[in-house]
């Protein structure tokens, strides 16, 4: 049994009834986002999970619950979306998974949500890609705020993860009629995959660190890059700065001020000297004239 959306909820509370499913666990189903982990009741089990699915190219998150017990499985999903096709498929082709029992389909249904998490970290690592090839000439915080988007939706993933890993933990320890040590063996093949995409979710996470430090850093560099040149161009104006102020100094007797050529000497000399410095500047490679 499957259902799709938490709008009927009488539909859900009638799960009470029809499969004696305690009125707690019917409390979690509703009332979302709930912590992945596994509820166990007298006669059934039951695994809240997080999955993440790409749609349309944006990542969407939904609660889906499966609850298994004799000769029964029921899954309930927050969302419209067809997330267990992979299953269906292998029910309508007759695959063993026909012959096994409800702990095995319930297995079957947890690693179709835990796979749906690969292609979401692809999905995030092609960004992250496509960011580092602009860090060092990216401009303006829309770089820095899309990047930490990116951590946040990482960090919210670990999170999910982690506590997956847990729950997955707590099924394998279970003693119960309702878990075979058949179904064990595939859940353990379940946490490798968790484990995998953990240390693929903390590489993710090093390399959005390093994104932003590499972006502040240039940044910086160009920050540095402006302040050269304003230094440069203040060192230019010294000089200029002292021959006007010397001949507007305000004496009576300069002799200069008398000399016949003494305002085009002045000119002379300060386009000397800024001339000078100018192109001293560009030969020690300190200061770069675009042409």
């Amino acid at each position: 049994m499957d259902i799709v959306g938490l709008e009927d909820i009488e539909l859900i509370r009638s799960l009470k009834n029809s499969h004696d499913i305690h009125h707690l666990l019917l409390e979690d189903i509703v009332h979302v986002p709930q912590r992945p982990k596994l509820q166990s009741y007298p006669g059934l089990e039951s695994v809240i999970l997080r999955m993440n699915r790409l749609e349309k190219g944006d990542v969407v998150s939904e609660q889906v619950t499966i609850i298994w017990g004799h000769g029964f499985v029921v899954t309930i999903q927050e969302q419209e979306g067809d997330t267990f096709t992979p299953v269906r498929t292998r029910l309508k082709s007759g695959a063993p998974i026909r012959s096994k029992g409800p702990d095995y389909l319930a297995y079957a249904l947890v690693d179709t949500v835990i796979d749906h998490y690969f292609p979401v970290l692809e999905f995030m690592s092609q960004k992250l890609d496509l960011l580092d090839t602009t860090a060092l000439e990216a401009t303006g915080p829309g770089f820095l705020k899309e990047v930490q988007a990116i951590k946040k939706d990482l960090v919210e993933e670990r999170t999910n993860l982690w506590a997956t890993r847990e729950a997955l933990a707590e099924m394998l320890r279970l003693e119960s009629s309702l878990m075979t040590e058949d179904t064990k063996l595939h859940l353990r093949d379940c946490q490798d995959h968790c484990k995998q995409l953990l240390e693929h979710l903390d590489s993710l996470r090093d390399a959005s660190t390093n994104l932003i430090d590499l972006y502040l850093s240039g940044v910086a560099h160009k920050t540095n890059e402006v302040m050269q040149h304003l230094t440069l161009i203040a060192t230019i104006f010294i000089p200029l700065s002292f021959l006007a102020g010397v001949f507007g100094m305000n004496f009576e007797y300069m002799p200069e001020l008398k000399w016949r050529w003494s305002y085009p000497l002045f000119w002379v000399a300060v386009v000397s000297i800024a001339g000078g410095m100018t192109r001293y500047f560009v030969k020690r490679g300190w200061l770069k004239i675009s042409s």
